[in-house]
């Protein structure tokens, strides 16, 4: 590598006739050497250009000697020709080195979130009332808002129905309501977002289920 003091001999000699070094290029004409080109190498003296491209999956500043100078880091990746490298989008993120392309950045952990760009792990977890499906770049996603009929805690990849005996009629909640006296709420099947009139022949205590389980006793 060459030093500031390195350099101010190679560019006085270079005033005096002598070859252009590597890590440089000199076009014809030149009247000192120009720095390799960002994404480019120069591995040798005497370049009047660049030689070719940085290999996909590294990366080479402006004075770079060969196509392999830098691994491409955690968090980004780096195609052919990459003179800085490119962050994970937000949403993405990679634990991993010498990432080639967009697609080696991973969607975010369901559960999760990846905050701005360049994550190398997810974040923090997504945030209760709400839920993250893999991808998601904030705690609290506007489009994925837990669903009526379900619960959503934090870290919930997807909405949770609520529980025999329980029911949830607003969206956005990390718990479940329990199903009032007089009525029942059956989430064998189904969500349940309002909770069902107790039928004739029986009768529903609080936090009914089915309320076939509890049929009304005939009189003798």
């Amino acid at each position: 590598m060459l030093t500031q003091g390195s350099l101010l001999i190679t560019f006085s000699n270079f005033l005096a006739g002598d070859i252009c070094p590597a890590g440089y290029y000199c076009p014809r004409g030149s009247s000192h050497p120009l720095p390799c080109k960002l994404g480019q190498y120069c591995p040798h003296a005497a370049l009047a250009e660049p030689v070719g491209n940085c290999t996909a999956g590294y990366y080479c500043n402006d004075s770079s000697t060969v196509p392999d100078q830098f691994d491409c880091p955690i968090g980004h990746y780096c195609p052919s020709g990459t003179g800085i490298p490119v962050p994970c989008p937000q949403g993405k993120f990679s634990n991993t080195i010498k990432n080639t392309e967009l697609a080696d950045c991973r969607d975010c952990t369901a559960g999760s979130f990846c905050a701005g760009t360049g994550n190398f792990a997810p974040t923090k977890e997504c945030a209760a009332n709400y839920y993250c499906p893999g991808g998601q770049s904030t705690a609290t996603p506007g489009e994925y808002l837990c669903t009526a009929g379900h619960f959503c805690k934090v870290g919930t990849p997807q909405p949770v129905r609520c529980e025999n005996g329980t029911f949830q009629n607003e969206p956005g909640k990390s718990s479940c309501k329990t199903c009032p006296e007089g009525y029942y709420c059956d989430a064998t099947n189904a969500a349940v977002v309002n909770a069902t009139l107790c039928p004739p022949g029986h009768y529903c205590p609080s936090g009914t289920g089915d309320y076939r389980d509890f049929p009304c006793r005939e009189r003798k």
